[in-house]
C-alpha cells in the first residue's frame, strides 16, 4: 500500500526502490555478522543461520540494472559484492537459481523493450561490458577466498559434487528432507480430502514422512528432534500453500505472482512511447517475480517478513509507472485536441 500510494503521489520509482536496495544489502551483511558473532556459527557450520531472504531480490535488481539501465552506477558493484559474498559464505546452491533466473528474465525484458522501441539492439553489447568487469571481480574474489579460507571451497565442492557420498547416503540430504515433507503433507491431506479445498491453516503442524527418517538420521545428530512436529512455512512454496490454504491458497499464490508480472510488463509498455530515466525499473517487479519463482520449488521465500515486504513493494511499484503513463497519454491527447 505504501508503494502504491507513493506511486499515485508521483514519487519517482527510483526513490521507492532505493530504501529497499539499502535495506536488502544491510540485511545480508547483518545476518552474516549476527550469525558469526551472536549465534556461534563458524565457517564449518554456516548455513541458514546466516542467510538473508533478500538475496533473490538483490539478484533481480542486479540483472535489471546490468542490462536495462542506461548507465553504470556504483551501486551495481556494491550490490553484486554483497550478493556473492552471501552466496559464497552460506554455501547455498539454491541461490544460484535466482542468479540464472535474473539473467534470463532481464534478457527477455530487453527483447521486449527492443520491440517496444525502448532499447536498440546494439545497446546490449554496450550494456554487457560491465559483465566482464564483474566477472573479473568475482574470479578475483574467489581466488582471494581460496587463499584466505580454503575450507569454503572444500565445502562448495562437497555441496556441488559430493553431496551424497560424503554423508554415506544414497540421495542428497536436502532432496530427502523436501520429499519427506511433501509425502507427509499429502498423507495428512488424504486423511480428510476436504482440506484440499481450504487447507489446514497457516501454522498447522505436519511432519516428515517416517519412511525417509532412517536415511535422514545418518546426517542429523541422534538426539536432534527432526521432522516430528513441524509448523514453519515449509521447504516449498507450493506444497505448503496447498497444505495451509488448499486449492484456494495455491491459486492465491499464483494470482499474486502472475499479477505482479503482468502489471510490471503492462506498466513498462504503457511508458514505452516516452520512457523516462527510471524506465528500467518498470521491469524490476517482473524480474523479481521470476527470481522468487526460481526458489519456490526448493524453499518458501515468504517464510520471512522481509521477503514479503520487499515483494509487496514490487506489487505496488507498477502503479508509479501506470500513473506516469496516464499523464503522458492525457497530455498527448490534450495537445492533439
Amino acid at each position: 500500500m505504501n508503494a502504491h500510494i507513493a506511486g499515485c503521489a508521483g514519487v519517482r520509482p527510483s526513490k521507492i526502490v532505493a530504501p529497499i536496495l539499502t535495506a536488502a544489502c544491510i540485511n545480508v551483511i547483518w545476518r552474516i555478522f549476527h550469525g558469526f558473532v551472536f549465534k556461534d556459527v563458524t565457517l564449518e557450520t554456516a548455513r541458514v543461520e546466516v542467510q538473508s531472504s533478500a538475496n533473490n531480490w538483490i539478484a533481480a535488481w542486479i540483472g535489471c540494472a546490468l542490462l536495462l539501465r542506461n548507465r553504470f552506477h556504483w551501486t551495481l558493484l556494491a550490490a553484486t559484492s554483497v550478493l556473492f559474498i552471501g552466496i559464497f559464505i552460506t554455501i547455498t546452491r539454491s541461490l544460484l537459481f535466482p542468479v540464472m533466473a535474473s539473467a534470463l528474465a532481464s534478457g527477455l525484458c530487453f527483447f521486449l523493450g527492443t520491440r517496444w522501441g525502448i532499447f536498440q539492439p546494439f545497446d546490449a553489447l554496450k550494456r554487457l561490458l560491465p559483465v566482464f568487469a564483474l566477472t573479473f571481480v568475482a574470479i578475483a574474489g574467489i581466488g582471494i577466498a581460496a587463499v584466505a579460507e580454503p575450507l569454503l571451497l572444500e565445502r562448495w565442492n562437497e555441496r556441488l559434487f559430493h553431496h551424497a557420498e560424503d554423508r554415506n547416503t544414497k540421495h542428497d540430504i536436502s532432496f530427502l528432507t523436501r520429499v519427506a515433507e511433501a509425502d507427509a503433507i499429502f498423507e495428512i491431506l488424504n486423511r480428510e480430502p476436504v482440506h484440499y479445498l481450504h487447507g489446514k491453516g497457516i501454522g498447522a503442524s505436519y511432519y516428515w514422512h517416517p519412511s525417509y527418517m532412517p536415511e535422514i538420521r545418518l546426517v542429523y545428530p541422534p538426539d536432534a528432534e527432526v521432522g516430528d512436529d513441524v509448523w514453519f512455512a515449509g521447504h516449498s512454496t507450493w506444497t505448503y500453500s496447498l497444505f495451509s490454504g488448499g486449492v484456494i491458497g495455491l491459486l492465491a499464490h499464483i494470482a499474486l505472482i502472475a499479477g505482479v508480472m503482468t502489471a510490471s510488463l503492462r506498466a513498462a509498455r504503457a511508458n514505452a512511447s516516452d520512457p523516462g530515466p527510471d524506465q528500467w525499473l518498470a521491469f524490476l517487479p517482473f524480474i523479481a517475480a521470476c527470481c522468487l519463482l526460481s526458489e519456490t520449488l526448493t524453499s518458501n521465500p515468504f517464510d520471512e517478513r522481509l521477503a514479503a515486504m520487499i515483494f509487496g513493494v514490487m506489487a505496488g511499484l507498477p502503479q508509479a509507472f501506470l500513473v506516469r503513463a496516464s499523464w503522458i497519454h492525457a497530455r498527448l491527447q490534450s495537445s492533439q485536441e
